[in-house]
């Protein structure tokens, strides 16, 4: 989907990607990201992506792919990882 191979979405390019068709997975998803948010670690981190790798229906092949990509860019405390 990133057509100019900057490593980043357009809008259009991240409208297209399609939404988990598992509602129940989505919602743990989503309940994951807001306990990575509310306190950063690499455990939290790693239910995040666990749990969306399973609403998009991939496996965790895909989630270590992203959080190979995420590195700096993901605030983590230190004590945590």
């Amino acid at each position: 989907l990133d057509t100019d191979g900057d490593g980043n979405l357009s809008r259009a390019e991240a409208a297209a990607l399609p939404l988990p068709g598992r509602p129940e997975a989505w919602r743990r998803a989503a309940e994951e990201l807001r306990a990575f948010a509310a306190r950063p670690s690499a455990a939290a981190l790693d239910r995040y992506l666990a749990a969306a790798a399973a609403a998009y229906g991939v496996d965790e092949a895909v989630a270590a792919w992203w959080r190979d990509r995420a590195g700096a860019s993901v605030r983590i405390r230190a004590a945590d990882g």
